[in-house]
């Protein structure tokens, strides 16, 4: 599996694999970029809702994808936002998106769910299972991680499904044998 670097700064487009459970690294261009794909995997069909960005750890910078529901912040494997470090509890933190229909757009909730060293949103500490709403660029402190909250609310942007997309079917050219007998003479019979 593989990340596509579409950047039109970048001087080429490539793909390279992005390991799933702790980041790696995508390089294009003199850009680099660590990330954690969640990512288009057919059971998780929530709505992407945003992103927590981080340079604690490395001075090329990491990612987490955030979508509606429950996104799980800790050091257990099972996280949603793996944060593989000494001071981040195993399940440290909830951050819970939900649709607000009634102003059409989404609330998202920041829950301490009783962590050893505290979670913290523009410096305040807040208490463990007293949820607390945070907002694009919000700073969210999480053991010796400083993350920023990128959100993207289709509703309030008003961003839609295109009717007019029509998708590119890849076609897997692997199975053709252009070498032996020719593509003439296993085609045209």
């Amino acid at each position: 599996m593989g990340t596509k670097v579409n950047n039109p700064a970048s001087q080429h487009n490539s793909t390279v694999p992005v390991n799933q459970n702790i980041g790696g690294s995508v390089k294009t261009g003199g850009t680099i970029i660590s990330g954690h794909e969640d990512d288009q995997k057919s059971e998780n069909l929530n709505t992407l809702l945003g992103f927590l960005v981080s340079f604690s750890r490395t001075d090329s910078g990491e990612y987490w994808v955030l979508r509606e529901g429950n996104n799980f912040i800790g050091k257990e494997a099972d996280s949603t936002v793996r944060l593989n470090e000494d001071t981040v509890s195993g399940k440290h933190a909830t951050l819970n998106i939900t649709r607000n229909t009634e102003e059409n757009k989404y609330d998202i909730v920041l829950v301490d769910t009783a962590s050893t060293n505290g979670t913290f949103i523009n410096g305040k500490k807040i208490l463990a299972y007293n949820g607390k709403i945070v907002s694009n660029n919000d700073k969210i402190k999480i053991g010796n991680y400083e993350l920023k909250l990128i959100i993207i609310d289709k509703y309030l942007e008003n961003l839609t499904k295109s009717e007019y997309f029509k998708e590119v079917i890849d076609y897997d050219y692997s199975s053709r044998d252009f070498y032996a007998g020719g593509t003439a003479a296993k085609y045209n019979t």
